[in-house]
């Protein structure tokens, strides 16, 4: 997916206002606080899904910098590891790098992992020179303590009504356990990030999302100006302009958006199969 960065913008609007960007009248801070927050008005929809191991040391660990809300956490128990297909058997003296969910469970007759049951493991992959090892650890839901804020939850995270004796707590961007020591596997919702995790705007399809967001920029720097009595020539005028584009704007970036999301999903291709049965199921030439 295409994204701008935050700092790919503020070079954008310094172009595009060489006056004001030359007497620093270009309040980079507001700007970046302009961006987070426009995207989040979205709500998951324009939001990535990422996933991280979290240590647990006395029962307390930090969530990534960019993290929203929980989509689900996890127990990991290691269960296997090899070095380029041969099995050397589990240890914890390693650095997590790479993690694929995936269900599965191990069987002794053919030394493999089958990926057709209800259970799920986690693959880590780490290359270390031409050798390449894999870790397996089975995973398991863990609990979410009575009380947690649901500000830090999707409304379809994978922990809600699970019971364990291992239990979680979110505050910001802090876990708690009932457990003191430990590795957590965390699938969350995050601000969207180029490749080099700086925070970014989606283009999606359009690009109607970016339009917005760069237009409520313009907007804030206008009033910004105006407050303080710096009004570049026509600033006021151009402002009211800018104010009844405002609406149709966010209703264009809300119906791509929405758009994107819908398209992502399965629906698609649920809808073809129905169609199909439907098809079959009243198709007189059967």
């Amino acid at each position: 997916m295409q994204t701008i960065s935050i700092k790919e913008i503020i070079a954008e609007v310094e172009a595009k206002f060489p006056v004001l960007a030359d007497s620093g009248d270009i309040d980079k801070t507001s700007i970046y606080t302009t961006i987070i927050k426009e995207i989040r008005k979205f709500g998951v929809d324009a939001l990535q899904i990422k996933s991280e191991v979290v240590s647990i040391n006395n029962s307390r660990g930090t969530l990534p910098d960019d993290f929203k809300l929980l989509k689900g956490a996890y127990s990991l128990e290691n269960i296997d590891c090899d070095v380029d297909g041969n099995r050397v058997g589990v240890t914890d003296s390693f650095v997590y790098r790479e993690y694929i969910s995936n269900p599965a469970r191990y069987d002794v007759m053919s030394g493999k992992y089958i990926t057709s049951c209800e259970s799920e493991i986690v693959t880590e992959l780490i290359t270390i020179g031409q050798s390449n090892l894999r870790f397996k650890h089975r995973r398991q839901a863990l609990e979410l303590v009575k009380g947690i804020s649901p500000n830090s939850l999707h409304a379809k995270c994978d922990n809600l009504r699970v019971r364990s004796p291992y239990k979680i707590n979110i505050t910001d961007t802090t876990i708690s356990t009932n457990f003191t020591e430990g590795k957590i596997y965390v699938e969350y919702y995050a601000l969207p990030t180029n490749i080099e995790g700086i925070v970014s705007i989606p283009i999606l399809s359009t690009g109607a999302l970016y339009n917005y967001i760069e237009h409520k920029i313009k907007m804030e720097l206008a009033e910004y100006l105006i407050a303080n009595n710096l009004n570049p020539q026509g600033i006021q005028s151009l402002y009211q302009l800018w104010k009844q584009e405002e609406r149709m704007l966010k209703g264009e970036a809300m119906t791509e958006v929405k758009m994107t999301s819908f398209l992502n999903s399965n629906w698609v291709e649920q809808r073809k199969v129905q169609n199909r049965r439907d098809y079959n199921k009243y198709n007189p030439y059967r």
